[in-house]
């Protein structure tokens, strides 16, 4: 590696041609999304959690990608319309148990712990709800980190409650520590974590072994090598033997990190800034062996993981409504760069309209329009996809319309613009109850093309206002006449309509961004989904002139 200077430089390394491949992508489609937890399996792939502002809100994800970036699956994990998973860990089986948070605005009970287990393919195998008792203590819901112990039980916790639980998630027992618990992990057949002040020992009942006083707010901690653990106090990393004596301690102020992110392998400890794409690699001493910075064209890092002296970052481009990222680099900073730059330089309407959708009560109407959208290529590469993302500031049932629209099989070469139309046919809960002469602000904006982080953003987005000025009426059919079970479904859906009956019903099953995907004659009132992935789908129902549109659930 290169020499270092005492005073620790930040540089940036020149763009030199390498042998090895490094991996940038950038994944949609999916709103203010993000990757938060990333851990390496026994094979070598990654499983890296997330969350996303998909249709009405932010639905947890699950994601297994290959070390040269293949998406292996990209599960949502159904929580509710708000969820947030922010632990994982690798079971003794080789499945995948993770911790996290769930809330939704109109169906699911508000304000929920969950710990769920899922199979190395992406498959539900349970999930479980834990809430702290919160008029004992002021803990909160939200379930920070979870790890397995040599007995195949699991310990998690939230802000100051641990939570013991048996290979099926049930709960054992719970402590409340005083402090807030920020990190734990296994010693031995027993609990380590750590306080404001203190390492604790908390053996599988629950009782506390050993206190032992440490200099500074424990904020990380984490066993990574046979009796060797690793822990960041305030702004210093240590290392501590078996008996939690420190061996090694570096002060992290002297380099101007603060080291939001740390992973460990057998050979490296790497730390890094969650902004700024600045990073570090020590020995297992803690001497430094390497710091650099990359080109961050506005990335977030959430999450690290080390695999053969390559670094993976983990986290989201922070453009104007931000997606989940993934890139990697060697240790010493080597790593490839594009030069991808779309710009969205125009929008315009074409028509505007509202219109009753049938499953909407009397008096209560939905927005479409068509719009127009010119996009230059910006950078020096071909642009071959992209895609057009939109929201608006109409209140929708659960927030702001969202949209997105891919194009793709395109030639863009640099200099170049085009113009493409965004139909927002489809777009999911703006509703509203007056929606005559009225004008409403709409922002499109332009992102991830090609997969790989935009590097500029600086002229990505664009807003204009529409006018709604025509309505649409569309034969009625009430809320009763048309259900859904079972929902979430696995194999067949079930649709409870007199639609159903009709001879000439017509049904199409949306995906997501609005792509037909599987049309067909609903006589018998069953559709069969087996071969869908998981996912949100929308099942739209069309018979001599009446229509409706139901969303439903997918699960493998």
């Amino acid at each position: 590696m290169k020499t270092l200077y005492t005073t620790f430089l930040i540089i940036a390394l020149p763009l030199l041609l390498f042998s090895q491949t490094f991996v940038e992508k950038c994944f949609e489609p999916v709103f203010n999304s993000t990757f938060s937890t990333a851990i390496k399996d026994s094979t070598g792939n990654f499983y890296i959690t997330g969350n996303s502002g998909w249709g009405f809100g932010t639905p947890a994800w699950i994601t297994k990608i290959n070390s040269a970036g293949a998406i292996l699956f990209h599960q949502m994990v159904m929580l509710g319309d708000n969820a947030t998973l922010n632990g994982i860990a690798e079971t003794f089986d080789h499945n995948f148990i993770m911790c996290g948070y769930a809330d939704c605005c109109d169906c699911f009970p508000s304000q929920i712990g969950i710990v769920t287990k899922y199979s190395a393919n992406g498959n539900l195998i349970w999930m479980k709800i834990l809430n702290p008792d919160t008029f004992v203590n002021t803990a909160d819901n939200y379930l920070r980190d979870i790890i397995q112990l040599p007995n195949n039980c699991f310990a998690v916790h939230a802000d100051s409650t641990l939570y013991y639980l048996n290979e099926l998630g049930d709960s054992l027992w719970t402590i409340v520590i005083p402090g807030s618990i920020r990190s734990i992990s296994s010693y031995g057949f027993d609990i380590l974590t750590g306080n404001d002040s203190n390492l604790l020992v908390i053996d599988t009942l629950g009782n506390i072994l050993n206190q032992v006083p440490f200099p500074g707010v424990i904020g990380y901690l984490h066993k990574i090598l046979d009796s060797y653990y690793l822990v960041k106090a305030g702004n210093v990393l240590f290392t501590l033997d078996s008996v939690l004596s420190i061996i090694n301690q570096v002060n992290l102020s002297t380099f101007s990190f603060t080291a939001d992110l740390i992973t460990f392998d057998s050979d490296f400890i790497c730390i890094g800034n969650r902004q700024g794409s600045r990073f570090a690699c020590f020995d297992h001493s803690l001497l430094l062996t390497d710091s650099f910075q990359i080109q961050s064209a506005n990335v977030n890092c959430n999450a690290l993981a080390l695999l053969d002296s390559t670094l993976f970052v983990f986290g989201n481009e922070s453009a104007q409504n931000s997606h989940q990222y993934y890139k990697s680099f060697s240790v010493n900073g080597t790593y490839n760069y594009h030069n991808v730059d779309l710009a969205l330089t125009r929008v315009s309407f074409d028509t505007s309209y509202a219109y009753h959708p049938t499953q909407l009560p009397n008096g209560v109407f939905a927005i479409k329009f068509v719009a127009k959208l010119t996009v230059t290529n910006n950078g020096t590469e071909i642009i071959k996809t992209f895609n057009v993302n939109a929201t608006s500031n109409l209140p929708g049932i659960c927030g702001p319309g969202k949209f997105i629209q891919r194009f793709k099989n395109l030639s863009l070469l640099p200099g170049d613009s085009m113009q493409v139309t965004l139909d927002t046919l489809g777009e999911w809960g703006i509703v509203l109850s007056q929606p005559y002469n009225y004008s409403y602000s709409f922002c499109p904006w332009v992102s991830c093309p090609d997969s790989v982080t935009d590097k500029d953003h600086s002229n990505d987005l664009l807003c204009d206002s529409f006018l709604i000025d025509e309505i649409v009426f569309v034969p009625e059919l009430s809320e009763e006449q048309i259900f859904l079970y079972p929902n979430p479904v696995i194999d067949i859906l079930n649709v409870n309509s007199a639609m159903a009956g009709n001879q000439k019903s017509i049904y199409s099953i949306l995906n997501s961004l609005n792509e037909v995907i599987e049309t067909g004659l609903l006589n018998t009132g069953t559709i069969n989904t087996s071969k869908l992935e998981s996912g949100f789908y929308f099942l739209l129902i069309e018979a001599e002139g009446r229509r409706s549109v139901n969303k439903f659930i997918k699960m493998k």
